[in-house]
């Protein structure tokens, strides 16, 4: 069966430049998401391959135009061919600055087992004759080998898993980026106060823990570590060789220890961009609403870009520390093995030594066949865009005629019991569906997967019959108005707080007005759109009816009212649901308001676990 490497070769294998699009709808139908990159010129201003493992990438030679897949893991890139063939890759200046990168980590091209065993195997022919003579000798010298080899085991392990959390801690903090990004191209209402606030704590919470973890973790393992050896030599030569070994050891444990703490301040530090992130996202949050509607995207792409980088320099910087910690780790093993050659007989000396090789080489193994860090920026390489607008989708859909919700179940992570169960929904245009049922039943958990800020455990969402995830997010969004309960308005104009940033028309905000009743009432104010409006102190009622013709003036296909109706009267929400249909607006409310269920064309009725 074909590898990745292969897989992506044969689809390039008739594709140029000129066909860029179809090769990654092409790439898209198999699974394998390509996202734009641009190469980086080094100093001299020549275009160089990435010196971090970048996965594999498609690049364009610069006479012909051809696709050419190249393999940048294992810090060595190669051509691959169709057939499967490896070759030297091409020189980087020969070829076009833009390029595809698969945006799935696919770690090292050699499996980690392989490498592994490979270099166990290594090691162990390295010390068979050593072996030998540590068997021959006697059964003391021999136990102090062994326990020298478990220490350099052990050694091993712990290192390999404080690299695997880093590298999980890695793929968190590009998972934030993805959510902001997700964030700023979503419709105006989605940046409310409290999701924009929320992620952003979980976010900081998730990756200082992250980092916590490592620490913890990978310090237990390493003292163990450390500490077999010594148990070895007390056992096999007595108290010599172990104050010798101390005396080499203790420094170096004084070292560690303050390589420790240089990584726990490291984190102190780390978590101040976090924090910053939080307050980012409350500003936004609070601001003034023309921030979270049109043109809110490029200033918050813009500030927390700023604060991505901050946090990846301080994630180098710890990587760094970190590494010198564990080759620290390495040569006191090595040393307490030299100490106790040095003062131990010559039985115990060939143990001891190697013992002590061995554990370096299983330390370094480990090193060496750590997966690589997550390339979701790796040097040399230049993100031109973000994993959702990378999948070579269409800018613009038709008009949403029908969404269809089919057998949905969902379950939040680490959740035992699922929020929805078999849930379905059809929404058309110009008809009014009212959800409803009891708290917690999973009505805002089914918004958001309509919105397709969450994807479904199970079943489909069909838009216009098409699957949901096959549309363009930012066009698909705003063709869908949304009004949530905690939203709100800011001190400023009736015009303005239904504008906002938004290049509307004065016909646009009429419209809004006129179908929530606004219109009549807002022509007798002397100051008419011009009046000053705010939260607490102008009524319940007015603010809610603004929030909608705010979403109504830009002409969504769908509009969701999430209990957003609460402090309008019968009459008002009756000619609301009316001038709506008459307009061909699809809605979905979510209410338990028993004359709102009387005029629906369809009620869908949730109940615990949302089925």
């Amino acid at each position: 069966m074909p590898d990745t490497a292969q897989r992506l070769a044969r689809l390039a294998a008739q594709a140029d430049h000129a066909s860029e699009e179809d090769l990654r709808r092409a790439a898209l139908d198999e699974g394998l998401l390509l996202r734009r990159v641009r190469l980086m010129p080094s100093p001299d201003g020549r275009q160089q391959w990435p010196l971090l493992d970048a996965g594999l990438i498609i690049v364009f030679a610069q006479d012909s135009g051809r696709a050419k897949v190249i393999d940048t893991r294992n810090g060595m890139p190669v051509l691959v061919q169709a057939d499967g063939r490896r070759s030297r890759a091409p020189v980087p200046g020969d070829v076009m600055p833009q390029a595809l990168a698969l945006v799935a980590p696919l770690g090292r091209a050699v499996p980690l087992w392989q490498e592994a065993c490979a270099a166990l195997l290594a090691g162990l022919a390295f010390n068979a004759p050593a072996a030998a003579l540590i068997l021959a000798a006697s059964p003391l010298s021999a136990g102090a080998g062994l326990a020298l080899m478990a220490a350099g085991g052990a050694l091993a392990v712990g290192l390999r898993q404080t690299a695997d959390l880093r590298r999980l801690g890695l793929a968190d903090l590009a998972s934030a980026s993805a959510i902001w990004q997700r964030l700023a191209r979503a419709t105006p209402a989605q940046l409310n106060q409290s999701s924009a606030a929320s992620v952003a704590d979980h976010l900081a919470n998730k990756v200082v823990k992250a980092r916590k973890a490592s620490l913890r973790k990978g310090g237990r393992l390493s003292g163990l570590g450390l500490a077999l050896p010594a148990l070895g030599l007390l056992g096999a030569t007595g108290l010599a060789p172990l104050a010798a070994a101390a005396a080499v050891i203790l420094p170096g444990l004084a070292l560690r220890h303050w390589l420790m703490r240089r990584e726990l301040r490291l984190e102190a530090v780390m978590k101040h961009p976090a924090a910053e992130l939080q307050q980012t996202s409350s500003l936004a949050a609070a601001a003034l609403p023309q921030l979270r509607l049109m043109g809110e995207a490029d200033w918050l792409l813009q500030k927390t870009g700023k604060l991505e980088a901050e946090v990846r320099l301080l994630h180098r910087r710890h990587l760094r520390v970190g590494a010198y910690r564990s080759a620290l780790e390495v040569l006191l093993t090595g040393a307490a093995g030299f100490a106790a050659w040095l003062a131990a007989g010559p039985e115990a000396s060939l143990a001891v030594a190697g013992g002590a090789i061995a554990a370096a080489t299983l330390a370094a193994a480990a090193l060496q066949a750590s997966p690589p860090l997550l390339p979701h920026n790796p040097q040399g390489l230049d993100w031109l865009e973000d994993s959702t607008a990378g999948a070579a989708l269409p800018a613009a859909i038709a008009p949403i005629e029908e969404i269809r919700c089919e057998g949905l179940s969902f379950r939040y992570h680490g959740a035992q019991e699922k929020v929805l169960e078999n849930a379905s929904l059809t929404l058309r245009r110009g008809a009014v569906t009212v959800l409803t049922g009891p708290s917690g039943c999973g009505k805002s958990t089914l918004i958001q997967l309509l919105l397709g800020f969450q994807s479904p455990e199970r079943g489909r969402i069909l838009v216009n019959g098409q699957p949901q995830d096959r549309l363009d997010p930012a066009s698909y969004r705003r063709r869908i108005g949304c009004v949530f309960q905690d939203e709100s308005i800011s001190l400023d104009t009736i015009r303005a707080a239904i504008l906002g940033m938004a290049p509307l028309r004065d016909e646009a905000i009429a419209r809004g007005l006129h179908v929530t009743g606004l219109d009549d009432e807002i022509a007798t104010l002397p100051m008419g759109v011009q009046t000053l409006v705010a939260e607490g102190v102008v009524s319940q009622n007015l603010v809610q009816r603004l929030l909608i013709a705010r979403a109504v003036a830009r002409e969504p296909d769908f509009l969701i009212l999430d209990e957003t109706v609460t402090g309008l009267d019968p009459d008002q929400i009756s000619r609301l649901l009316e001038a709506l249909r008459k307009d061909g607006t699809g809605v979905l409310i979510v209410t338990h308001n028993p004359a709102i269920l009387a005029q629906a064309d369809a009620v869908v009725r949730l109940g615990k676990g949302g089925g």
